[in-house]
């Protein structure tokens, strides 16, 4: 794996996770960015009920999402 495929996998996984177990908005802000975000959307893995959230939320996600 090259050091690009290294690291998109890296931020996919950190932003997974922080989607999932963030405490709060503070956590949200703390590790995440809007337009990369945007960016990764379509190829993060979410359950089913996360991803919802954020796209009943932010409309601009469900625009992204393949």
């Amino acid at each position: 794996m090259n050091r690009y495929a290294e690291r998109l996998s890296d931020l996919r996984l950190l932003y997974e996770t922080v989607l999932r177990e963030a405490r709060d908005a503070g956590d949200l802000a703390r590790y995440l960015d809007a337009e990369l975000l945007i960016s990764l959307w379509p190829r993060l893995w979410l359950p089913a009920q996360v991803r919802r959230g954020w796209e009943s939320t932010f409309s601009v996600l469900t625009s992204t999402a393949a």
